[in-house]
């Protein structure tokens, strides 16, 4: 009973086996129907024939699991030969593309390096050679000599002017002197430039004998009888010229009952051609020498440490140079001094202006 039991458990064994693999499920079912008859006859005749029978089942064992593992075999390399053709054309799909995506950078590279080759190795353009001027010689005796003039001409204007009552023709106020104006041929900037500043200061006289006039109008209407002041303004302008340097002193005085309150004198020496006004920094490259220099002409009893200057009308062989300073008493030191001969102190426009060859 027992071997009945393994033997009917061999069976089953074998046939879940069978079961498990994919094999012709037919020829099994024939091949145990076999196996059971002849177990059914030979059941009783021992051991032995039990063994041969389960020899001979291991034997169809064998096969069933030979055929199966061969089918199995058979199922795992038909799976690993079509997993390996995916791969391959996975792998061939992604190589072409990394080719075809190399060889169009590379294209694209070759491209660009040939276009950078060809702007290289372009040829620029030649420019023109500028063509030689022939130097020729220019013969200055055809042109014609040109002498610059300076046709400066100077009106004067006497004037007097007077305030007085109506009543008794009293005078309490007088303007009197003289007005200019320089007039220079074919220099008008040059002539408005010097009459900008004579007749500005000859305005400025009028300016004051227009407030004595309204001071005296004020007076006389708040004490007509106490009233007996007499204030007069003088102006006077004193214009020389060489026909280069021009110089223009002028002076304005405001007197009351013949005691001077207030005096103005300003002067100015222009050149004719340009209108400047010059100075001694003009003159001299080194005016502080020049200044030392023109300061010794002074007396040492004066003590002078300072002094002001103005040309007036040079000449051909003389040059007045005026000086005034203050001496240590308060008093107006006036000297004359010919700038000939300082005319190493001179620069190339000093000598010019003030005709010194």
């Amino acid at each position: 009973m027992r071997r009945k039991l393994q033997l009917t458990a061999f069976i089953i064994t074998v046939a879940l086996a069978v079961s498990s693999c994919q094999v012709d499920l037919k020829r099994v079912g024939d091949d145990v129907k076999d196996l059971g008859k002849a177990v059914a006859e030979k059941i009783e005749e021992g051991d032995k024939i039990v063994i041969v029978e389960e020899t001979e089942k291991t034997e169809e064992t064998e096969k069933v699991e030979e055929t199966a593992t061969e089918d199995t075999k058979a199922v795992e390399t038909t799976t690993v030969e079509t997993t390996e053709e995916t791969t391959a054309e996975e792998t061939t799909a992604e190589e072409t593309e990394i080719i075809e995506t190399a060889a169009e950078e590379t294209t694209a590279s070759e491209t660009k390096t040939n276009e950078n080759s060809a702007k290289v190795t372009e040829k620029p353009e030649e420019t023109e050679k500028p063509t030689v001027t022939p130097v020729e010689r220019v013969d200055f005796s055809e042109l014609t000599s040109i002498e610059l003039t300076y046709d400066v001409n100077i009106e004067n204007e006497a004037f007097r002017e007077v305030y007085a009552t109506e009543e008794d023709e009293t005078e309490y106020a007088q303007f009197e002197g003289n007005r200019s104006l320089v007039t220079i041929k074919d220099s008008p900037n040059v002539e408005n430039a010097i009459n900008l500043m004579v007749d500005g200061f000859y305005q400025e006289a009028a300016g004051k004998y227009a407030n004595v006039v309204a001071n005296a109008k004020a007076q006389l209407e708040l004490d007509p009888e106490g009233f007996d002041e007499f204030t007069a303004v003088y102006v006077s302008n004193d214009i020389t010229t060489n026909g280069r340097i021009l110089t223009a002193r002028m002076i304005y005085s405001v007197e009351t009952n013949e005691e001077v309150t207030e005096k103005v004198e300003e002067i100015y020496s222009f050149d004719v051609l340009t209108g400047k006004i010059i100075t001694l920094d003009d003159i001299s490259n080194n005016s502080d020498e020049l200044y030392d220099a023109l300061l010794a002409e002074f007396k040492e009893e004066d003590e002078i440490d300072s002094f002001t200057t103005v040309f007036i009308t040079p000449t051909d062989d003389y040059i007045p140079l005026r000086l005034v300073a203050e001496n240590k008493d308060g008093e107006e030191v006036v000297i004359m001094v010919d700038l000939v001969q300082y005319a190493d102190y001179l620069n190339r426009f000093g000598k010019t202006v003030c005709l010194i060859p």
